[in-house]
């Protein structure tokens, strides 16, 4: 005899209905969303995608990196293309995949600038530019250079990086909450992010107020060419 299903054991949905895009994008989007650690452990597995990946997984070739998703090069056109776009027009890159940054901040900055010049020694200094900490002070300046394991200057190198100083949290700028803090993000590449995130955590345990380090969930264009500034 035939079991009869009952509602208890419902049949689950066919596999054209669980891949919905909208389905999809829930499942693999999960951290540009506000949600609970439990949904955020079961979603670990999966791999995260950038806010453009509909529209990249139809025209390019996608990689698996880092845990995201990324478009390596475009299915019809190859790298001398995209050259030729740099040198003559604009190019629009999609970098949210390197664009988590990792924010460290204190009311005192002096404190806070004492524990950052241990994994980094030049962090007001740029080459080539004189007196450029209160440009960078002030965020008017992004800087950049290599970061190193604490104390361990000139050895120990981690990677480069690149930050940008600001008053308020990026996640908080319309509402203005956390005013009067400095906030140090730092953008470093995912490969070393988790030594990055040792390095500041130890650093900035041992400042006063010192808060992070945390990563936000910023989507991130990139524009590169010859008509990028105009």
């Amino acid at each position: 005899t035939k079991e009869v299903p009952t509602d208890n054991t419902k049949k689950p949905p066919c596999r054209r209905a669980r891949r919905k895009p909208a389905l999809l994008k829930s499942a693999h989007e999960f951290w540009n969303e506000a949600i609970d650690s439990e949904r955020r452990t079961h979603n670990k597995k999966n791999v995260r995608w950038l806010m453009t990946h509909l529209w990249h997984a139809k025209r390019f070739h996608m990689a698996s990196v880092w845990g995201w998703k990324i478009p390596l090069i475009h299915i019809n056109r190859g790298a001398r293309a995209s050259l030729r776009l740099v040198h003559q027009h604009t190019l629009v890159q999609d970098v949210t995949w390197a664009g988590q940054p990792l924010v460290v901040s204190s009311l005192h900055l002096e404190p806070l600038l004492a524990s950052l010049h241990r994994i980094c020694p030049q962090l007001l200094h740029l080459p080539g530019k004189e007196n450029s900490a209160p440009s960078i002070l002030c965020g008017n300046t992004q800087g950049y250079g290599v970061l190193h394991e604490p104390d361990q200057f000139p050895r120990g190198a981690i990677g480069p990086a690149s930050w940008w100083v600001t008053r308020n949290s990026l996640d908080n700028l319309i509402d203005n909450t956390g005013c009067g803090r400095y906030y140090f993000h730092f953008w470093v590449h995912p490969s070393i992010k988790d030594n990055v995130k040792e390095a500041l955590e130890l650093v900035i345990r041992a400042t006063v107020d010192g808060e992070g380090p945390k990563e936000l969930s910023l989507a991130r264009m990139q524009i590169r060419g010859k008509n990028a500034t105009n």
